[in-house]
C-alpha cells in the first residue's frame, strides 16, 4: 500500500465562543514534527475533560482534523486531533508511542488549555479506533509508553472509545470485499513491520 496525500481538510466555520490553534508541534519524534490541533472555549467554564481524536487510515495515510476538535468542544469539550507516525515512517509501537506522549502534552498544557488533567479520553475510527483500544487498555505498560517528552505526566487515559477499529488482525480477511489484509503488504503488516 502506498500512501496517499490526506485531503485537504476545510476549516468549518468556528463558532465566536471557541478558540483553535492549528499545527501546535507537541513531539518531534525521530526528527518527525508531530502535530495536533486543539479548540477550546474562550469564556473560562473551570477544567473540562479533554477528547483527543485519533484519525484512521490504516495506520499509513489520514491526518489530524481540526473540525473534530471543534465539534468536540461545541460539546463541552476541550477538543484536539493529533498526528502520530505513520507505518511507512515508523513500525509498531511508535504510532502508541506517539498518541500517550500527545496525552502527556495535555497534561502537560491543561492549565493552559484549562483541561481537567483527571478526565482525559481517547477516540478514533478504524485504525485510529485501534490506537485509541491500545491506549485504554495500557496504562502504565512501559514497553508502550515510549520514550517521547513530558515523561513527568501520565499517559492514562480514562476513557477510550474504538470505532470499528481492528482488534484481530488475523480475522481481518473475513470482512466481505475487504483486501487481503494478512499479506506483507497489507495495511496490519505494515503497522507491526512484518506479515500478520
Amino acid at each position: 500500500i502506498e500512501p496517499r496525500p490526506a485531503p485537504k481538510i476545510v476549516l468549518m466555520e468556528v463558532p465566536d465562543d471557541i478558540i483553535i490553534e492549528q499545527d501546535v508541534v507537541y513531539a518531534v519524534m525521530d526528527g518527525h514534527g508531530l502535530k495536533l490541533d486543539i479548540a477550546y472555549s474562550k469564556v473560562d467554564r473551570g477544567n473540562l475533560p479533554a477528547i483527543i481524536n485519533i484519525h484512521g487510515g490504516g495506520w499509513l495515510m489520514g491526518d489530524k482534523n481540526p473540525n473534530e476538535a471543534i465539534i468536540e468542544t461545541e460539546h463541552g469539550f476541550v477538543g484536539i486531533s493529533i498526528q502520530y507516525r505513520k507505518s511507512n515512517v515508523a513500525k509498531f509501537p511508535a504510532a502508541v508511542h506517539d498518541c500517550k506522549t500527545a496525552v502527556r502534552w495535555a497534561r502537560a498544557n491543561a492549565e493552559k488549555y484549562r483541561i481537567d488533567p483527571h478526565r482525559i479520553a481517547v477516540i478514533g475510527g478504524s485504525a485510529g479506533g485501534h490506537l485509541a483500544a491500545i491506549l485504554g487498555v495500557s496504562n502504565g505498560n512501559g514497553y508502550l509508553e515510549g520514550d517521547g517528552p513530558y515523561q513527568e505526566f501520565s499517559s492514562d487515559v480514562q476513557t477510550a472509545v474504538d470505532q470499528f477499529g481492528p482488534t484481530d488482525f488475523a480475522r481481518m480477511n473475513d470482512v466481505p470485499g475487504n483486501m487481503d489484509h494478512n499479506l506483507p503488504s497489507g495495511p496490519e503488516s505494515q503497522f507491526l513491520g512484518k506479515p500478520v
